[in-house]
C-alpha cells in the first residue's frame, strides 16, 4: 500500500524519505482496507503511529491523545481523492513554547495552523463568560492569533514535496524530544 499511495503524493522521492524516516524510528505501520473502520466514505488508509508515552501500540490509535505520526486517506468519492495528514497531540504545548521552537517549526505552524476566529468552541460551556483559549504566536514582526482546539483540521494536504517531508520531519523530532 506504501506503493500505491507514493503515487497519489506528486513527489515520489520526497514520500519515500517521510516513509524511510518513520520505519527508522519505530513508527508503527498500519494498512486499513476495511472501510467500515475508515471515516468520511474512505476506501483506504495507511499510518504510521508512535505513542509519545513510550509506549507501543498494536492498534490504529483513532484519536488517542497520546500518538503522533503520518497518515495517509483515499477516498474515491472525493474530488481530491488522496489526503496525507500529520497526526499530533498536545498542541496547547506546543504552541504555548512556540518562542523557543526551532525556526522551521514556527514557519511550518505559522502556514499550516488555524487561526482563531472565535467561533466560540472552546469556551461553548462557559456560555460567554470565558475569553477564547486564543494562543498568540510573534512570527516575523506580525501577532498571530492560532486556535489550540482545531488543529487537527488543518494538518492536511493533497500533494507533498520535499520541503513539507522535511518540515513534518522536523515537528515530528520535536515531539519525540519534548514529550517522549
Amino acid at each position: 500500500m506504501v506503493l500505491v499511495y507514493k503515487q497519489f503524493t506528486g513527489n515520489d522521492s520526497a514520500f519515500e524519505k517521510l516513509v524511510d524516516w518513520l520505519r527508522k524510528n519505530d513508527y508503527k505501520y498500519t494498512v486499513t482496507l476495511d472501510d467500515s473502520e475508515v471515516q468520511d466514505f474512505e476506501s483506504s488508509r495507511i499510518s504510521f503511529m508512535k505513542n509519545i508515552t513510550g509506549n507501543n501500540t498494536t492498534i490504529f490509535p483513532g484519536y488517542d491523545h497520546e500518538h503522533i505520526g503520518f497518515l495517509a486517506y483515499f477516498n474515491a468519492l472525493g474530488n481530491q481523492p488522496s489526503k496525507f495528514r500529520l497526526f499530533i497531540q498536545r498542541v496547547r504545548d506546543v504552541i504555548a513554547d512556540f518562542d523557543n521552537l526551532n525556526p522551521v517549526i514556527q514557519k511550518f505552524i505559522i502556514n499550516n495552523h488555524a487561526r482563531c476566529n472565535n467561533c466560540g468552541y472552546c469556551t461553548q460551556r462557559s456560555r460567554g463568560r470565558q475569553k477564547p483559549y486564543t494562543i498568540y504566536a510573534r512570527f516575523e514582526d506580525h501577532n498571530h492569533a492560532l486556535c489550540p482546539i482545531n488543529y487537527v483540521y488543518t494538518y492536511y494536504w493533497t500533494q507533498i514535496n520535499d520541503e513539507l517531508v522535511e518540515c513534518m520531519i522536523a515537528f515530528l523530532t520535536y515531539f519525540e524530544e519534548k514529550f517522549m
